[in-house]
């Protein structure tokens, strides 16, 4: 028999205070949420690209191309959150 794994919920409480901060910031921007993950050490929040994303400090992770066509994808560490969002080419 394996051992039932239970969640840190010292670390769930601190990851949900990190991505409410995270996100109040983006809302004051004016930025759409489209997801927020727990499953890595900081919250990923995904956002959609729209002028609000002009105001967070970000690099480039990588690029990729879909059916929309060619973008990059940016990052971005905010309040102890990793938040990304992709930009056509």
């Amino acid at each position: 028999m394996s051992k039932k794994r239970y969640p840190d919920m010292k670390l769930v409480r601190i990851q949900a205070q990190q991505a409410e901060r995270a996100i109040r910031c983006l809302a004051d921007f004016g930025v759409e949420i489209l997801s927020v993950r727990f499953r890595t050490p900081h919250p990923l929040i995904e956002v959609s690209h729209c002028p609000g994303t002009e105001h967070i400090r970000n690099s480039y992770k990588g690029q990729g191309e879909d059916s929309d066509g060619k973008f990059f994808i940016k990052v971005a560490h905010l309040a102890g959150c990793q938040v990304e969002w992709r930009e056509a080419k």
